[in-house]
């Protein structure tokens, strides 16, 4: 497909809250809607084609919408964490903070925050530190 997901944003690497990509759901679309973005990647919950991130306009409607509890309902725990974390950092992709965005001034519009880690040097940093500040502690 498309675009991966990109761990450095503005030259500095992240790391995305725990969670897990959605499943396929009943509610969900076949492919992407008319003139929507074709690349999976560009939405929050990309199995089911829903919450488009690809501008700052559907990046604030997808928080707004996912933030309603019977959007939420539809989604476990893990996958609500996967999908906050997805449109807060598309958000932040186009300098809008979470936290700042109309009606979403409550804890699930702070879930998922992306945790800034400063890289290791790598010609001072031990193997091991490397390998956890890539892929994370076991």
């Amino acid at each position: 497909m498309g675009e991966q997901y990109n761990p450095i944003i503005n030259g500095r690497i992240i790391a995305l809250a725990e969670g897990h990509k959605p499943s396929k759901k009943i509610t969900g679309r076949p492919g992407p809607p008319p003139r929507y973005p074709r690349d999976q990647n560009q939405y929050a919950d990309p199995e089911n084609w829903k919450y488009p991130l690809h501008t700052p306009h559907h990046a604030v409607a997808a928080r707004r919408y996912f933030n309603k509890e019977r959007n939420r309902e539809a989604y476990d725990p893990e996958e609500q964490i996967y999908i906050d974390s997805r449109i807060n950092e598309a958000l932040r992709k186009f300098g809008i903070d979470p936290k700042s965005v109309s009606g979403t001034q409550t804890l699930i519009a702070a879930r998922g925050p992306i945790e800034e880690k400063p890289p290791p040097n790598v010609q001072t940093a031990s193997l091991e530190e490397c390998l956890e500040f890539f892929l994370g502690k076991p």
